[in-house]
């Protein structure tokens, strides 16, 4: 026994600690959460045919110009409606200057063109007579008379004498058509400096006009845009603009006519000149509201919008030419793209995106690009 004690308590030790063994718990595996992304996000929609551009400008006229007088002399006369501000139709009388002196001219030149066309008749019938009688002479066979004889030198020169009296008569009439000043076009009076009594000299500015048929609306535009705008002296039709008048509303339609060729190197934009039928309201349209020369306006130039191109809400664009979209596998993706135009909330752009895409208009991680998402649904 005393032999097999130390055997026994070992082997007795060895299975208690097997037993210990077993029945010692293993560590618990914790259930895995499922980790949930939520962003809002939008469908991209695709962008029409026009970009509305946002700019504003000033209302200049079409023509302006210096009405000057062509005669010299008294002012015998003056509209009463010749002031500032005042609308004339085209061929309206303005006013009237002494033309006593100019018919006098007038009967003047007609009695030198009498003489002159008296004068070349008689050498006409001259001409006749020494004809006749240079065939009743006899002469020598190839022999021929002097110019003088038929009186051709003479009657050359008074056949410019008859036209120097007619033009001499032409050049008075239409200095006695000048002392009558009219209206060159339809227009309003912007200056004007006559009275009754004054005497004018030829080429005296008289008054100020302003063509009133048409008018022009500049409009500063940024270089980016201008290859999305059309012209008239470009493409033949220009784009539409909608002028608006501040604190009126919208007041008028009309087209680009032209874009300055040239950039200004400080702002980096170029001239857009709108032309504006009828500005003032003469063709009494209903509720027309006429523009002011020099006036301050609003105006949405429809420019055409580059082929596949996007509209995105503004919350989408992340950084300057970043958005964040889920693909149609509802994965969180980056991409890069160009920013076309921004306005009202809603940006223009291109880039390697599809309308099957989502873009993400909440604040995202990008530490989550490439995992799945879902959409909140919610406000």
């Amino acid at each position: 026994m005393k032999r097999l004690l130390p055997v026994i308590i070992i082997a007795i030790f060895i299975a208690f600690s097997f037993f210990l063994i077993k029945a010692k718990k293993g560590p618990q595996r914790k259930k895995e959460i499922k980790r949930e992304v939520l962003v809002k996000a939008e469908k991209i929609k695709p962008a029409g045919p026009i970009i509305p551009i946002t700019v504003t400008g000033t209302v200049n006229p079409k023509y302006v110009i210096d009405l000057s007088t062509q005669v010299s002399g008294l002012i015998t006369w003056v509209n009463p409606k010749f002031i500032r501000g005042e609308f004339f139709k085209k061929g309206d009388i303005l006013f009237k200057i002494d033309d006593t002196d100019y018919k006098s001219a007038l009967e003047e030149a007609k009695a030198r063109l009498t003489k002159a066309k008296l004068d070349l008749e008689i050498i006409r019938a001259r001409a006749d007579i020494a004809k006749k009688e240079w065939e009743l002479q006899e002469h020598k066979p190839n022999e021929r008379p002097l110019p003088l004889v038929f009186y051709r030198p003479q009657y050359e020169n008074a056949r410019q004498l008859v036209e120097a009296a007619r033009a001499t008569v032409k050049r008075a009439m239409v200095d006695l058509k000048r002392t009558t000043i009219i209206a060159p076009f339809d227009c309003y009076v912007k200056e004007e400096s006559v009275e009754i009594g004054h005497y004018v000299h030829s080429g005296s500015k008289v008054a100020e006009l302003v063509y009133a048929k048409e008018a022009e609306v500049v409009l500063p535009v940024q270089e980016e845009y201008l290859a999305l705008i059309d012209s008239q002296n470009r493409n033949g039709e220009g784009s539409h603009v909608d002028i608006f008048v501040p604190g009126i509303g919208k007041a008028f339609k009309g087209q680009v006519d032209r874009i300055a060729p040239f950039v200004n190197k400080k702002t980096r934009m170029a001239d857009c000149f709108v032309l504006i039928k009828d500005p003032f309201c003469q063709n009494k349209k209903e509720n027309c509201i006429p523009l002011s020369i020099g006036a301050f306006v609003k105006a949405v130039i429809k420019a055409h919008a580059p082929k596949e191109t996007f509209i995105i809400p503004e919350s989408g664009l992340k950084g300057l030419r970043e958005i964040y979209v889920i693909n149609p596998e509802g994965l969180l993706v980056k991409k890069r793209i160009k920013v076309i135009h921004m306005d009202q909330n809603r940006i223009w752009i291109q880039g390697d995106i599809s309308l099957r895409d989502m873009v993400v208009t909440s604040p995202v991680d990008e530490g989550l690009l490439g995992m799945p998402v879902t959409i909140f649904k919610g406000d």
